[in-house]
């Protein structure tokens, strides 16, 4: 894949072909097609030196199906012999500072345990990854808001427009996903991240019951289970109710089932 040309004008009505080709190659990813995988993984590391955060969301947004992020796990952990260049260049940014989101992404499911852990602290020390210290847990307003519109909350809802800065929710799957992970020190460290932002910021705590079931069933999961139990105790009452009657079952059960926990 040749890198995409961020410049061209856009054709009314029509998507860059760059583009078009990733985003079908996406929803294939999304189903598991093992071809539509590589190619979405060599595709998104190509396109994040753009600095084009919003779209890199859009892109890594498995929203529908949701089984796309274990099938990008999944993929991404087997040691293909082309894979090798590709985490290369993903450890490489992670240790250069070069990472962004797809690095982030991606390290946080590569093979080397130490990479994953690697992955976890920097999406905590990255400056897309989160806000400032909040007092208590924030009112969750906004997160209310696009809930009740909409039935859900997009991974990229919070970026502010200008500066892409802001929660990045995107970075929630991986973190739930890793909050199961079979190494000690990478669950450790991936549970510590999900606490801190579904109990310093209402913004994230959709996205993170959105993500539960990746984990849920898992008997590494109960842990990542009980810190969203504890998180929806101090949750504001609005949010918690708009999370229960969110059209995305994912969200709407999953919430439901948090909320009988609580009696």
């Amino acid at each position: 894949m040749t890198a995409p040309n961020l410049t061209d004008p856009p054709v009314p009505g029509a998507l860059p072909r760059w583009l078009e080709r990733l985003m079908g190659a996406k929803e294939a990813a999304a189903f598991g097609d093992q071809e539509a995988l590589r190619w979405f993984v060599q595709g998104m590391i190509e396109l994040e030196p753009s600095g084009h955060v919003q779209l890199i969301c859009q892109l890594l947004d498995f929203n529908r199906p949701q089984a796309g992020w274990k099938h990008l796990d999944r993929h991404v952990r087997q040691r293909f012999a082309w894979h090798a260049a590709a985490m290369d260049v993903v450890g490489g940014r992670l240790v250069d500072g070069s990472a962004g989101p797809v690095s982030w992404v991606l390290a946080g499911m590569h093979p080397d345990g130490r990479v994953r852990q690697r992955a976890i602290d920097a999406m905590c020390a990255g400056p897309l990854a989160v806000t400032g210290p909040a007092d208590g847990l924030a009112s969750g307003v906004g997160a209310s808001d696009h809930l009740a519109t909409k039935g859900w909350v997009s991974m990229w809802d919070f970026l502010e427009p200008d500066t892409h800065t802001g929660p990045l929710t995107i970075l929630m799957p991986v973190i739930m996903l890793r909050s199961a992970d079979w190494v000690d020190e990478v669950r450790a460290a991936a549970l510590a991240a999900l606490r801190v932002r579904v109990l310093a910021d209402a913004r994230f705590l959709p996205t993170a019951v959105w993500s539960l079931p990746l984990v849920a069933g898992r008997t590494r999961g109960r842990q990542a289970v009980a810190v969203l139990r504890e998180a929806f105790a101090v949750a504001p009452a609005n949010l918690r109710d708009t999370l229960v009657r969110a059209v995305d079952p994912a969200i709407g059960r999953t919430s439901a089932a948090l909320c009988r926990d609580l009696g």
